[in-house]
């Protein structure tokens, strides 16, 4: 995640782009047209983010967690979940973008 983080910097300098994450627009429109003149949007937003920090941290990290303290060899399910898992984290990553 730091490393897809520092890319999206690196990326959004080269491109020069200036475009929010497009569930973070959609919150804020969300949150804007449910509460109109409410001064606590930027406060909404964040909190949507530290959900899906919490969500990647801690719920999405705990399999890793199992397999790097797991003293056996891998096998080949957990060989296949790895790989489900970062085919999974490419399209979400694309699909942000």
């Amino acid at each position: 995640m730091a490393f897809g983080a520092i890319m999206m910097i690196f990326v959004k300098k080269i491109w020069k782009t200036d475009t929010e994450i497009q569930r973070y627009i959609y919150q804020k429109t969300r949150f804007e047209s449910e509460n109109p003149g409410c001064k606590w949007g930027t406060f909404h937003i964040q909190k949507e983010i530290f959900m899906q920090a919490y969500a990647n941290f801690g719920i999405l990290l705990l399999p890793g967690v199992l397999v790097c303290n797991d003293t056996n060899p891998l096998t080949a399910l957990e060989i296949c979940g790895f790989v489900m898992w970062v085919c999974s984290y490419i399209f979400e990553s694309v699909s942000d973008k």
